[in-house]
């Protein structure tokens, strides 16, 4: 769900990237939106193809139902599904092999990790996630669960990975909230208004059965 006035949930940055390369189909109309998506990983960007070698292909896609898009009344239900190949690295014994799922403190200069996976004999992420968002005149709701699965090789038990957030936001100064249609969020509040923003966040990355502990966190965020 697009974050457009706060920090992003760490959740969504542990199960998400921001940027893949690919093509998307979108459709959006009075009560729906719908998007399907072909990507290839970040690292097709970044490296050459001697580098990198295979590349790491997926699928993902976002289906939100939204009956009421008026200004000061909103509401929407949604879930998002996701299908990816192990990802790239620069060492030679995991490339497309691993997936590593990270999440920082919320910090701008220094990036410091808060907590990290490496799932190492990987074949395949699976993601699944549900959202929902209400909001009545200056105040609005939103929350989001994460939902990861990688199966891996060599008999090796899956890892599963989950999180959560909830938001609150209310305007002090300004009008009322408004949707975004070809987002399926929460517009950026206009020009001069002010907003007081509450979030709580959860996130696992470690799963006992698979042997992997990558840390759990818990955290709040306050936003003006």
């Amino acid at each position: 769900m697009p974050m457009v006035s706060m920090e992003e949930p760490q959740s969504n940055a542990a199960f998400n990237i921001d940027r893949m390369p690919g093509l998307m189909f979108e459709h959006t109309d009075a009560k729906a939106l719908a998007t399907l998506s072909l990507v290839v990983e970040t690292d097709a960007m970044k490296q050459t193809a001697d580098k990198t070698g295979d590349e790491a292909v997926g699928a993902l896609t976002r289906l939100v139902y939204h009956p009421f898009t008026e200004r000061g009344k909103m509401f929407h239900v949604g879930i998002s599904g996701g299908i990816e190949g192990a990802r790239y690295s620069s060492d030679e014994a995991l490339n497309h092999k691993q997936f590593t799922l990270t999440s920082r403190w919320p910090m701008r200069v220094a990036k410091v990790d808060a907590q990290q996976a490496v799932i190492t004999d990987a074949k395949v992420m699976y993601k699944f996630s549900p959202e929902v968002l209400y909001s009545s005149g200056r105040f609005a709701v939103a929350g989001q669960y994460f939902w990861n699965r990688i199966t891996r090789s060599n008999g090796l038990p899956s890892f599963t990975g989950s999180g959560a957030y909830v938001t609150l936001r209310g305007l002090i100064k300004g009008r009322n909230y408004s949707y975004t249609m070809n987002d399926g969020g929460l517009a950026t509040p206009d020009s001069g208004n002010m907003e007081l923003c509450l979030q709580y966040n959860y996130t696992s990355l470690s799963d006992a059965s698979a042997g992997i502990r990558g840390g759990y966190l818990n955290d709040w965020a306050v936003c003006l």
